[in-house]
């Protein structure tokens, strides 16, 4: 079992270093998303979503904002 949002937020802190606020926004606000509909979390954290399928879903939310963005 694995969580990999320490990952991510690691990520961000990364990104917000090199002056990419942009993608560090896309990837904080897809993750806070993630968390804040609680339907595609891991076991850890009381889901029962695999590593992957929480994955996906930060993916399908930045490319959902994305699409937004453009529309």
């Amino acid at each position: 079992m694995a969580n990999p949002t320490a990952l991510l937020r690691s990520s961000l802190l990364m990104l917000k270093h090199l002056g990419e606020h942009e993608a560090e926004a896309k990837i904080k606000k897809a993750l806070d998303n993630v968390y804040r509909t609680r339907e595609k979390l891991t076991k850890d954290v009381g889901g029962q979503a695999g590593t992957s399928q929480f994955a996906d879903s930060v993916i399908e939310e930045m490319q959902s904002a994305s699409a937004v963005a453009q529309s």
